[in-house]
């Protein structure tokens, strides 16, 4: 067990410096509420708090630590940040997972404990389309088996109805008994979706509500939990949602559990998800918290730095400006704006800057990054075939994010990649720690060498069979199935409870067999598939709200048009938003791009206009950023 260090003898590891209100929150034993810009350095001052709890003891065995995040990567990004400090032992008390994957570990736990109308079948699917069939769901309720008449049916607003009637209620006791029309559709929806078929219907909306229904009607789970967690941490917080808040003030308002809220809301752009208005005043109120505001920006350069003064500005009056940890020494940063006359032209240009990038100055591909405010397929078709053509690759990846963020996903890949390349050095590493902790042994156990021999010959016998002539998909499957039934596939459920209902898991497995599988028949060769698979060659491409959380030297936002922002007339603040989360991806250089005609999925080409978004150019205009026209 790992001595303890005395509060006033703990120092921050890994870092250079925190600034004084980030290290008084680390050191907090209060409700905390800190407000952290984009690039101040949010992720780390969570896990040096974590560090600071468990090496000090004020977090002490067996009690533990629980990080929420609204993104997988982000959620392992945290959870790793805290191992590498902290070591195994101690790293083990801290849970790290993303707010639907918590839902989902106390439904699959203690489901049982739910009322029987409420509660959902072992073999549960989850439906991520429950939302978009709505109205047919609806339609599906009218006969004698729920006895709601066509006409009853039809005065039901849609639009309306599963945020604010189907999920927008906590759910009730069985014996309150519904009163208008809308509660009972609601109850019956609810019963054709966990009852209505052989295995139950949910999706992470209603699985959201469903935890927070069990710890709410059981009081021993409830004290459970809070005896179990010490301390909780929530990311992101702005970004909140309605049902995500009721769970967590259910499960430890008022309670001795310490709950410390990260967030910024200037980066609030999830409210078309549900994110709550006003959230950090609501949290304030409900968990009497102490807010600390940070001020430094440790990702962007000091011209970047500078211009996001005057977003802010715009966007949050009277809000305290960052100031730039970087001196400048290594460049003062780049924003431009560049007007072309058509998307071919606008393809060819930054084709060319992207070749310059890559091969002249010698930036990875990953730390660049291309950005449109939706359809990115539509926007870089021309972009991705000029890139390819010039050397560089470039792919869409807003759907690949979260699958490879997967802790299943990123243990196959390491495997994979022992078994075709025969060393590397990050990916034993990542499987030996894992194979102790699924194991149960220490860094110092005698049993660590035998699972080193065990994980070599497994590793080699992997890449043995991947080079057979007859390898076809289903033997990759069971080659990847059986790779898991080495490490523990029940023991790795529990240590990730996402998949202790076992539907969930089957579902991502096959997504990612069924990539690597693609990415294999285009290439014929594994060692060139797994680079396809995860992209490590490639400059990303996706929308903005997958983009919350990362960071890259280079950001490219593409069509900063009405068009792409069409919703700026009736929702400005939210576009704002969302145009200062864009700009604050950039460490070095942020690129707008304009196209007088744009042809998008083949079609002809549009006409473009920037009138209607004309306040951010002049925005950045002010902050000495002049549109510059492209011939």
């Amino acid at each position: 067990m790992p001595r303890l260090i005395g509060p006033e003898l703990w120092q921050p590891t890994g870092v250079k410096v925190l600034e004084p209100s980030a290290l008084d929150a680390v050191r907090d034993q209060t409700n905390g509420l800190v407000v952290a810009g984009p690039g101040a350095g949010k992720t780390e001052l969570l896990a040096q708090r974590a560090c600071y709890l468990l090496q000090t003891g004020a977090c002490r065995a067996p009690r533990q630590i629980l990080a929420i995040s609204f993104k997988t990567d982000a959620a392992a990004n945290l959870r790793n940040r805290v191992q590498r400090r902290c070591g195994d032992e101690l790293s083990k008390r801290f849970h790290s997972l993303t707010f639907d994957a918590f839902a989902k570990s106390l439904v699959d736990r203690f489901g049982s404990a739910l009322p029987e109308e409420y509660r959902p079948t072992l073999n549960y699917v989850i439906d991520f389309d429950i939302k978009n069939r709505t109205q047919e769901l609806l339609d599906g309720l009218t006969g004698s088996e729920y006895g709601f008449s066509m006409s009853e049916i039809s005065t039901i607003r849609v639009d309306r109805f599963y945020e604010h009637e189907f999920l927008g209620h906590a759910l009730l006791v069985p014996a309150t008994a519904p009163t208008s029309l809308q509660n009972r559709v609601a109850v019956a929806l609810w019963q054709r979706l966990l009852k209505g078929g052989p295995a139950s219907q949910l999706n992470f909306h209603m699985i959201g509500r469903l935890a927070e229904f069990l710890v709410r009607l059981n009081p021993r789970i409830l004290k459970a939990l809070r005896q179990t967690y010490s301390h909780v941490f929530l990311d992101e917080f702005q970004d909140t949602t309605r049902i995500q808040y009721a769970l967590t003030r259910t499960l430890f308002c008022n309670s001795g559990t310490i709950v410390t809220a990260v967030g910024d809301s200037k980066q609030r752009i999830m409210a078309w998800a549900g994110a709550m208005d006003r959230i950090f005043e609501v949290y304030r109120g409900d968990f009497h918290a102490v807010q600390r505001d940070l001020v430094m920006n440790f990702r962007s350069a000091p011209h970047l730095v500078r211009i996001q003064r005057a977003l802010i500005a715009a966007i949050e009056p009277g809000t305290m400006p960052p100031q730039p940890a970087d001196n400048g020494a290594d460049g003062d940063g780049e924003c431009r704006v560049l007007l072309y006359p058509d998307h071919e032209r606008e393809a060819t240009h930054l084709a060319g800057l992207m070749v310059e990038w890559v091969f002249g100055q010698c930036i990875n591909p990953r730390e660049i990054c291309v950005l449109t405010r939706n359809k990115p397929a539509e926007y870089t078709e021309t972009l991705i075939r000029e890139c390819g053509r010039l050397g560089v690759k470039a792919r869409v990846e807003t759907d690949l994010l979260d699958l490879l963020a997967e802790p299943l996903a990123i243990v196959a890949l390491d495997g994979l990649r022992l078994a075709v390349l025969g060393r590397h050095r990050e990916a034993w590493s990542n499987l030996l720690r894992l194979l102790r902790e699924l194991r149960g042994h220490d860094e110092s156990a005698p049993q660590v060498r035998q699972l080193e021999r065990e994980l070599a010959t497994q590793c080699a016998e992997l890449g043995n069979r991947l080079r057979a002539a007859d390898l076809d998909q289903a033997a990759l499957t069971k080659l990847v199935a059986g790779f898991f039934d080495f490490l523990g596939s029940s023991a790795f459920r529990r240590m990730f409870p996402q998949y202790l209902q076992t539907t969930y898991m089957r579902k991502q497995f096959r997504d990612l067999i069924s990539h690597l599988w693609k990415c294999f028949q285009a290439v014929g060769d594994w060692r060139q598939a797994l680079t396809e698979t995860t992209g490590d060659d490639a400059v990303p491409i996706i929308t903005i709200h997958k983009s919350k959380g990362l960071e890259y030297h280079t950001v490219v936002f593409m069509g900063l048009e009405d068009s792409a922002m069409r919703k700026f007339a009736t929702e400005s603040d939210e576009e704002k938003r969302n145009f200062f989360v864009a700009f604050s991806r950039a460490k070095k250089r942020v690129l707008f791009t304009f196209s007088g005609k744009r042809t998008k999925a083949g079609g002809t080409a549009v006409a473009q206009s920037r009138k209607s978004i004309g306040v951010l150019y002049e925005l950045l205009a002010a902050a000495g950023v002049a549109p510059e026209e492209v011939p």
